[in-house]
């Protein structure tokens, strides 16, 4: 049994840990400026000063601009990646006995990209900007850990550590999409636990993602929900999507994953009728991590199968 760290979060994390934020408030009309610790300090600000004359001052006079200082350095940067990767072996090595470890991260392609979405703009509203140092700690990973470093190509890292994880490996992981596409033994290093994914528990996982969406990815799942389902699960007419309290009650209903996907697939058909189907099949193949390299999934030939 090896160790697999999925350090995609780790890699930014403590890039962007050598780096200082500066917020600049602009006044177009006049081209004051001044500083702030963060966005939300700099919009209060804003808010507070056009409210004091609301008739002569507007919040579109203002712009807000992010710059990014170096503080620190990448020998620090790696120094901090190799303790938390340290900490983090030693952590599972008191549940399990591990034999290698290995640390997992991005590399290039990501066979989601050229999938031909119509309901599905995939990540598309992340920022593009990294941390100062990444593209330097990327590289000092790389080479420092050197076999033991996996670049995973063509797919998520995800994809990748969820595969290890059937054949019976242990994964470290801060990510929902592990939790809901595998099933062994997770250690979740963001909140320092230790826990055995059952099947239940991923099926449950994926089709509250389903039913909830992906706002990380940019995946909408059920943006409006039909009268008539509203009353098949008792939820109040004022709802309109579907949260994680929603969820959790049509999921109540169910026993099996089949039984849950056919039931998700009935609300989307009930809330879009003219394409609840396809959408149905193209927020599940976003959401789902190939069991195998290339695998194109699609939810209903999965469930037939069920």
């Amino acid at each position: 049994m090896d160790l697999y760290i999925d350090a995609d979060s780790l890699l930014y994390m403590y890039a962007f840990s050598q780096q200082s934020t500066i917020t600049t408030v602009k006044h177009t009309p006049s081209g004051r400026e001044k500083q702030f610790k963060n966005k939300t300090l700099a919009k209060d600000f804003i808010k507070s000063w056009v409210a004091e004359d609301n008739d002569k001052r507007s919040e579109s006079d203002f712009e807000i601009e992010q710059t990014y200082e170096l503080t620190g350095d990448i020998n620090l940067a790696g120094y901090l990646f190799d303790q938390r990767i340290s900490s983090i072996a030693k952590e599972v090595s008191q549940y399990k006995k591990i034999g290698k470890t290995y640390v997992c991260i991005q590399g290039e392609g990501n066979y989601r990209k050229a999938y031909p979405a119509k309901f599905v703009k995939y990540k598309e509203n992340r920022k593009s900007d990294k941390p100062i140092l990444f593209e330097d700690l990327y590289w000092y990973v790389k080479h420092k850990y050197n076999i033991h470093c996996i670049v995973v190509d063509g797919e998520e890292t995800d994809d990748f550590v969820c595969r290890k994880v059937y054949e019976g490996n242990v994964v470290a992981m801060c990510d929902k999409d592990i939790v809901a596409n595998s099933v062994g033994w997770l250690y979740n290093y963001q909140h320092n636990s230790f826990f055995n994914n059952t099947d239940e528990m991923r099926w449950n996982k994926f089709c509250m993602q389903l039913l909830t969406g992906d706002a990380t990815d940019n995946i909408d799942g059920i943006k409006i929900l039909s009268e008539q389902d509203k009353k098949h699960y008792d939820i109040p007419a004022s709802r309109r999507s579907v949260g994680d309290a929603t969820a959790k009650v049509i999921l109540s209903t169910v026993e099996n994953e089949k039984d849950a996907l056919q039931a998700i697939m009935s609300l989307y058909e009930n809330a879009y009728p003219a394409d609840g189907k396809e959408r149905f099949k193209e927020m599940a193949f976003f959401l789902w991590m190939a069991r195998y390299k290339g695998q194109m999934f699609n939810v209903i030939e999965y469930m037939e199968g069920l």
